[in-house]
């Protein structure tokens, strides 16, 4: 009689188990779900309104094109050239992209640096770059304005793509905390192989990288590619710009489909690095929890 109760008892256990754990499961499921139906609103908005052939039109229908769904206004934004969206387009990519790929790597670098290599005062100079973090951008814009006039570099896109280059303190952090899960024997191997620290890092530690780096190059792109307060104050016409500057110029003349269009086109470039890096930041997520 023990013998079967003591079987029994488990078996009660894990399925009472199974339904809490599949009405947690049920629970989160839907919370995700309303949150991502909330945040997908304002998009599903932008986008219908972007096809509105009118003002008018989009009072009626705010989520819906109303009538005739009109594409041209994609087709005029690209051939306007009072905005001009392809130039501003092109010196976006040419901003972002140099110096995410850029700083990214560096960035990968130092965190290889501070978090499995010995050196002197390296504990000291890692708070102060994390010191960085805590001046607010509004404390250094003078003074980064007036450094960049001497250089002759205002107009230009080089104040936006040479600081980036060097690196971000924040992805510099979270790096380095990512590499905590990687195992210092492999590190100690290689050097008695005879391996050099950039041999290291670009064959060994940046593979083991990729998700967690993928991670960030998303959201730090997308903090570049949006970035408006420094493009403005730089004279730099990056699409934030002109976007901004044709919505204050034709709003008032009930353009509003057209602005929209812009705002999808200048969304596109954030989803297409999301889809392709997608598996990497799933991939970092479960990943984060395993220690070697």
């Amino acid at each position: 009689m023990e013998r079967k109760i003591g079987l029994k008892t488990p078996i009660f256990k894990t399925r009472g188990g199974n339904r809490g754990k599949r009405a947690g499961d049920a629970a989160a499921y839907a919370i995700l779900v309303i949150g991502s139906v909330v945040m997908l609103i304002p998009l599903l908005w932008m986008l219908g309104a972007s096809l509105q052939p009118s003002f008018a039109h989009l009072l009626v229908s705010p989520f819906y094109p109303s009538g005739q769904w009109r594409f041209a206004n994609y087709a005029d934004i690209f051939t306007n050239a009072y905005i001009s969206l392809p130039k501003a387009f092109g010196l976006s990519v040419l901003v972002a992209v140099p110096a995410v790929v850029a700083g990214s790597y560096v960035s990968g670098l130092t965190a290889f640096a501070f978090g499995k290599l010995r050196f002197k005062f390296k504990r000291t100079i890692f708070l102060l770059l994390l010191g960085v973090l805590m001046i607010p951008y509004p404390a250094i814009m003078l003074p980064l304005y007036k450094l960049y006039a001497n250089f002759g570099w205002i107009g230009t896109p080089l104040p936006l793509i040479v600081p980036k280059i060097f690196g971000n303190v924040a992805m510099v952090f979270f790096l380095r905390q990512y590499l905590a899960n990687v195992n210092d024997s492999i590190i100690d191997s290689a050097k008695i192989d005879g391996c050099g620290y950039f041999r290291i890092f670009n064959s060994m530690i940046l593979p083991l990288i990729v998700p967690a780096l993928a991670a960030q190059v998303i959201l730090w792109f997308m903090g570049v590619w949006n970035d408006y307060l420094p493009a403005y104050m730089y004279d730099v016409q990056t699409l934030p710009i002109v976007v901004a500057k044709y919505n204050s110029d034709v709003a008032m003349q009930n353009e509003i489909p057209k602005v929209m269009a812009a705002s999808v086109v200048s969304l596109i470039p954030v989803l297409i690095v999301f889809v392709v890096f997608q598996r990497w930041i799933i991939e970092s997520v479960v990943l984060s929890g395993v220690k070697e």
